[in-house]
């Protein structure tokens, strides 16, 4: 203890009046680790003890000595302070000042006040004549739980007039997270009438973050005091640090954010029209001058910055760790988790629209539900589409249940926005309800669905908004009234489909259900029965989502006629290429073109090779060497696939595949080959069109 307390310029003697007590490792204090360390007690204006017993733990480790804990590599944000659970923020007025009593300052505007980010560097303060209090981080000024703009303890002093200098870390100039608390304690202060200056502390060696007292340690404190002196007064200044607790200049854009919205603006727009009507006087010595806020905030050197606008609900901070504006943070959750009430008329609810499901199946959908609120942002590699022939069933609302939970951030999306280029529906969302969506078999469709449910990053284009790339974190809960509602290719592994046939809601059902969702704490009970009660041990977001006859029926519903009968080939070749008469011998190995005259003998589909090899490629037939078409027979590149026996050629080259194509060939007549005299081949779809004509 006493050798932190020395690069603070502390002894032993200021230790004991700050009543400093260390513990060693394994102590009994309620705080959630127990280190070793010491325990910082927090004092009244009279220098007494707190009577309420607050205080704070310094750790001087950084994991536990022994332990598996003490096999893990250095934490890169260590855990410094501690303190009780369900404890709020005090101000740390250390018992150091000679000849005058904290109350005394705190009544007496005439006295220039420090303030500081951390006990210590208060205790340093103070113990070389410098009135500093301590503040538990930059923005434990305020409490938003209490809803409290400024702390009592800091309302007890007499703000007017007096000389107040903020002195926070050299990281002042370049974290903005402590460039914002500043701003806005400035403002806080400059309304109650203070005289506020930001002193701008210079980095240490090599550029590293120091603080007062470390300024002091390796400068001495008479440098230290002329850094404070000279620091300029904000004056009409405060008006640009208040605009820098309220917006920040996105460099990748050039558009300005507002940080309690997350609306972003053009910096025109911003400047000219949203923001116009801020303004101040300002006195440049000899007459004074109406200036425009926002004008001289985007030209003003101390203007907040961040890099990026990012989205990270898994970061539930203003920004996140790399400086981004964190867009997620301005709305949060919609409610709050209640363990008060029921979750039966939602698990009610869930078992009518997925009616049939087995036990473990159900588990799974409820999961499903629950995962991204215990792991904030994750992204399920799966989607749920619930259909059904009749409206007014609930599939739709069941996944409007999850826009209270996720207020802001849910969404809903239709056809034409999913195929719109413009995709500004996405933005800052976790979960998308699509109401109605019938794509039947667009492929192209298919396949940007497919993409939007997997892919991790998202290029957000808005507009007339410069396009910018953001984290994915939407998660889809589909709609529709269609059976071929989205094309589904065979292998996927993506869609869990389930088909609704129940009776439409009764009005009472309806009402009910909503009354409990909306007025009766519903909302935030079943988001902490997703949040802590709904298990996950057996869950993988990643996974393949579980079959179904729905599943099965959906891709039947919205395979082409080709695709039907590739199907049929994949599942059994030998009925759909039957052996020919008088013959013992069934090929392995074919062309594309083989099997296009299989399927369609006279030309009349209009399927060409393409399309017929992307048909067997969608149905899982094996393709040879990779689909590679090196191989040339009767001065035609070709590809193979293995009909049968795909195990047989998964490692032989396209040459080796011609040899075995020919050698399968060799002496077969036509009557004893695979290749029918009559079209043999056709689907269901074809034979049913067949008897039409």
């Amino acid at each position: 203890m006493l050798a932190k307390l020395k690069t603070s310029l502390l002894t032993e003697r200021h230790a004991k009046l700050l009543r400093l007590e260390p513990y060693s490792e394994d102590h009994d204090l309620n705080l959630a680790v127990h280190w070793a360390g010491f325990k910082i007690p927090y004092f009244t204006l009279d220098g007494d003890i707190d009577p309420a017993g607050f205080y704070r733990f310094r750790n001087s480790q950084t994991k536990p000595s022994r332990g598996w804990g003490a096999t893990t590599e250095e934490p890169k944000k260590p855990l410094r302070y501690l303190q009780p659970p369900d404890t709020g923020c005090e101000v740390y007025l250390p018992p150091l000042l000679e000849g005058i009593s904290w109350r005394e300052v705190a009544k007496s505007a005439a006295t220039p006040l420090i303030i500081t980010e951390g006990e210590l560097k208060a205790a340093c303060g103070c113990a070389n004549g410098i009135p500093t209090l301590g503040l538990g981080g930059v923005n434990s000024w305020r409490s938003a739980k209490q809803k409290q703009a400024l702390l009592p303890g800091l309302e007890a002093f007499v703000w007017h007039d007096r000389d107040v200098r903020l002195c926070f870390d050299s990281d002042l100039a370049t974290n903005v997270m402590v460039r914002v608390a500043a701003g806005r304690l400035a403002k806080a202060l400059s309304d109650r009438g203070a005289i506020v200056t930001l002193v701008m502390l210079p980095p240490g060696e090599d550029g590293a973050k120091q603080g007062m007292d470390d300024y002091a340690v390796a400068n001495g404190v008479d440098a230290l005091i002329k850094v404070i002196a000279e620091a300029e007064p904000i004056g009409p200044g405060v008006h640009l640090h208040e605009l820098n607790g309220e917006v920040a200049l996105v460099k990748s854009t050039g558009e300005v954010v507002e940080l309690s919205t997350g609306t972003a603006y053009s910096a025109s727009l911003f400047a000219d029209v949203i923001y116009k009507h801020r303004h101040y006087t300002d006195f440049n010595g000899k007459i004074s001058i109406e200036k425009y806020t926002a004008r001289e905030w985007l030209a003003w050197p101390y203007r907040t910055e961040v890099p990026q606008v990012a989205y990270a609900p898994d970061e539930p901070t203003l920004f996140t760790g790399d400086g981004s504006y964190n867009s997620w943070y301005s709305a949060r959750w919609g409610v709050a988790p209640s363990k008060v009430g029921t979750v039966k008329p939602w698990e009610d609810f869930l078992h009518r629209v997925f009616d049939g499901l087995d036990k473990t199946t159900l588990q799974w959908v409820r999961q499903w539900f629950a995962y991204p609120l215990q792991y904030p942002g994750a992204k399920l590699y799966t989607a749920l589409v619930v259909w059904g022939p009749q409206q007014g069933t609930g599939k739709t609302l069941l996944g409007e249940t999850m826009s209270r939970i996720y207020g802001q951030n849910y969404g809903t999306v239709n056809d034409i926005q999913l195929a719109d280029k413009f995709n500004e529906w996405a933005e800052r969302k976790q979960f998308i309800v699509g109401d109605e969506i019938a794509l039947g078999d667009k492929r192209h469709m298919a396949s940007m669905l497919k993409d939007m449910i997997t892919r991790t990053t998202l290029r957000l284009n808005s507009k007339n908004r410069k396009t910018y790339v953001i984290t994915d974190h939407v998660n889809y809960y589909l709609t529709s009234n269609h059976e071929d509602a989205v094309y589904i290719e065979n292998g996927d592994r993506r869609m869990f489909v389930h088909r609704l046939d129940a009776e439409p809601l009764k009005p009472n059902e309806y009402q009910f259900y909503l009354r409990w969702l909306d007025k009766e704490g519903g909302a935030a009970r079943l988001f902490h029965y997703l949040l802590h009660e709904v298990d996950l041990s057996n869950f993988d977001p990643h996974g393949r989502a579980p079959e179904t006859a729905a599943k099965v029926e959906m891709m039947a519903s919205t395979r082409s006629d080709v695709e039907d009968w590739a199907v049929q080939l994949k599942a059994d070749p030998d009925t759909v290429i039957p052996l020919p008469r008088d013959s013992t011998r069934r090929f392995d190995l074919f062309r594309t073109t083989d099997l296009l005259k299989l399927y369609d003998p006279d030309g009349r589909e209009r399927v060409r090779s393409i399309g017929m090899g992307r048909a067997l490629s969608h149905a899982g037939i094996f393709k040879v060497a990779d689909g590679s078409n090196n191989a040339v027979i009767e001065g035609v590149r070709t590809r193979f696939w293995a009909v049968r026996n795909p195990d047989l050629y998964r490692s032989i080259n396209p040459a080796k595949a011609r040899a075995l194509y020919l050698k399968e060939r060799e002496g077969a007549s036509q009557a004893g080959s695979d290749t029918p005299t009559a079209p043999v081949g056709a689907s269901k779809k074809f034979a049913a069109k067949e008897k039409t004509q």
